[in-house]
C-alpha cells in the first residue's frame, strides 16, 4: 500500500477573477495523485497533511481517521471542506494508479463506460475575461448557447439573473428580474424547443418571488430549476418550492458528506442532487452519495462541476461508477486552452466527454504550463 511522502501545489490563471488549483500528491515509489481545489486556504491543506505526511494508506477510510480529531473541529469551515475534499480526492487517484485501475474501477470494481454524457453550462464563457468584459445582454446568450450547440451537447444551462437577490421589494421584482426572462427566452429561441434548457437561479430568491419565477421558467420550457433559494439554508422554502414546482429543482452543491446529501432528497429538498466533488469531500463521498440515490432513484443526481479539467474527470469518473442517467455539467468555452492543461488533452464527443480505463483519473498535469505555489 503506499506510503504517502509528498504534497505540491499548482495554480493556473484562467481568465479575471477565475484560476484553477491543483493539489498534487506522492507516495514514497513516485506514484502522484491530483485533484483540484476550490479556492481555499492553502494552509489548511498543509494542515491536514501534517497528519498525512509519512502515512501508509489502504482506502479512503484511512485518510478520514487520520485526520479526523482536525476535521471535527473545523467541519464547519468553508476552508476545511474544500481542502479536505481535495486532499481526499487526490488520494483516491493515487490509490487507483498504485493498483493500477481506473478511479471507475477502483470505486464500483469495474470499467463500466468510456464515455459520459455532458450538458453546457453558458455562464462562464459570459464573465469578466482579462481584456475585456461580456455585455450579457440577452444575444449574448445566445451566441454562447447556439456554440455550445454546435459542438453538440444536447442541453444547455444558463445562469440568467444577475441583478437579483432576496429580499425583494414587489413594485421592483418584475423589473430587476425582466432581464433574465429576457436572457432565458432569447436561449430558448436560439436553440430551439427540442434541446433541454437547464436554468441556474445561484440561490438569489426567496420562496413566495421564486414560484413567480417558475412560472414563467416553466412558459419558456425550462426542464430544470437550480436553487432558487438555498436548498441547505431554508429547507423550509425549498421543500415547499418543490412541492409546487412543475419544473424539476435542483441543488445542494454545497453541501458537505453523504449524510447531508442524501437528506437532500430524503427530506424532498430537491428533485436532482448535486453533489461537487472540490466541495462534498472528494471522489469517494460522492460516490457514496450518489450511488446510495441512482439506486433508490434513477435521475436523482447530477455532479456539479463548472471547474476545470481535473474536477471533470474526477466527476466524470464518478457519474461512469455509478452508472448515471443524467448528464454532467461542463463549463464550456470559458478559455479556448482549456484541453491543453492535461495529458492527455480532454476529448469530447457529440456532447459526451470520454473516458479511458488507464491507471486513476487516466490524466496528468502539465506543469509547464502551471505555476507551482508555496
Amino acid at each position: 500500500m503506499p506510503k504517502l511522502d509528498g504534497l505540491k501545489f499548482f495554480e493556473v490563471h484562467v481568465r479575471a477573477d477565475t484560476k484553477w488549483r491543483f493539489l498534487e500528491i506522492s507516495d514514497a515509489i513516485g506514484t502522484i495523485g491530483i485533484s483540484e481545489i476550490a479556492n481555499s486556504d492553502f494552509r489548511i491543506c498543509q494542515n491536514l497533511w501534517t497528519r498525512l505526511d509519512g502515512q501508509i494508506i489502504h482506502s479512503d477510510d484511512d485518510v478520514v481517521k487520520l485526520i479526523n480529531s482536525f476535521q471535527n473541529e473545523h467541519v464547519t469551515s468553508k476552508n476545511f471542506t474544500r481542502a479536505m475534499s481535495a486532499i481526499r480526492s487526490a488520494c483516491i487517484d493515487l490509490l487507483a494508479r498504485y493498483n493500477n485501475v481506473s478511479v471507475v474501477e477502483y470505486l464500483c470494481g469495474s470499467f463500466k463506460q468510456d464515455q459520459v454524457e455532458i450538458y453546457a453550462n453558458i455562464n462562464r464563457s459570459l464573465l469578466p475575461h482579462d481584456t475585456y468584459i461580456p455585455t450579457r445582454l440577452p444575444k449574448d446568450f445566445a451566441r454562447a448557447a447556439r456554440s455550445a450547440l454546435n459542438n453538440g451537447f444536447k442541453t444547455i444551462k444558463c445562469a440568467p439573473f444577475d441583478e437579483c437577490e432576496a429580499p425583494f421589494a414587489s413594485e421592483t421584482f418584475d423589473k430587476i428580474t425582466n432581464i433574465g426572462f429576457q436572457r432565458v427566452a432569447a436561449v430558448r429561441k436560439e436553440i430551439g424547443e427540442n434541446i433541454n434548457l437547464y436554468v441556474d437561479c445561484h440561490r438569489r430568491f426567496n420562496q413566495n418571488f421564486a414560484m413567480i419565477v417558475e412560472k414563467a421558467l416553466f412558459d419558456m420550457n425550462v426542464i430544470w430549476f437550480e436553487e432558487p433559494c438555498d436548498p441547505l439554508t431554508d429547507e423550509m422554502g425549498s421543500k415547499k418550492i418543490k412541492e409546487q414546482s412543475r419544473i424539476l429543482i435542483a441543488g445542494g452543491e454545497q453541501a458537505y458528506g453523504s449524510e447531508a446529501i442524501r437528506r437532500i432528497y430524503a427530506e424532498n429538498i430537491c428533485d436532482v442532487v448535486m453533489p461537487d466533488v472540490c466541495l462534498c469531500g472528494g471522489i469517494s463521498e460522492a460516490y457514496q452519495a450518489a450511488l446510495f440515490l441512482e439506486n433508490n432513484i434513477s435521475g436523482s443526481v447530477s455532479l456539479h462541476c463548472p471547474s476545470g479539467p481535473v474536477s471533470l474527470m474526477g466527476s466524470a469518473q464518478v457519474m461512469a461508477a455509478i452508472d448515471a442517467t443524467r448528464p454532467l455539467e461542463h463549463a464550456v468555452n470559458e478559455i479556448e486552452w482549456r484541453s491543453a492543461i492535461t495529458v492527455p488533452r480532454e476529448r469530447f464527443f457529440e456532447g459526451k466527454l470520454l473516458i479511458s480505463d488507464s491507471p486513476g483519473l487516466g490524466i496528468s498535469l502539465r506543469h509547464e504550463l502551471c505555476v507551482q505555489i508555496i
